[in-house]
């Protein structure tokens, strides 16, 4: 198999962008959609807020990797975690009544 060259990796990364922010927004749209039909949100909205903060979070730790003097996106990654954890534990807790 080939390298892609960096143009292919370019636009690879602008095709995975675009579904992404595409997914995103139609998660967000049908969360919306469930809580003015239901007047409860539902498990996209769940789904929307994980991948928002793991989005940051990853980005953190990208950045803490690359600067590992930098104290502040470890921090800030221990928090996120810790975030994770409670929302989606509460997530499951609701779910399940």
């Amino acid at each position: 198999m080939r390298k892609m060259d960096e143009m292919e990796h370019k636009f690879n990364d602008q095709t995975i962008k675009v579904g992404y922010t595409m997914m995103l927004l139609m998660l967000l749209t049908s969360a919306i959609f469930q809580r003015i039909k239901t007047g409860q949100w539902n498990f996209d909205f769940f789904v929307v807020v994980i991948v928002g903060v793991v989005q940051s979070a990853s980005y953190q730790w990208f950045k803490y990797r690359v600067d590992r003097t930098d104290k502040e996106p470890s921090r800030f990654l221990y928090i996120t975690i810790g975030l994770v954890t409670i929302i989606f534990t509460l997530g499951l807790i609701a779910l399940m009544f």
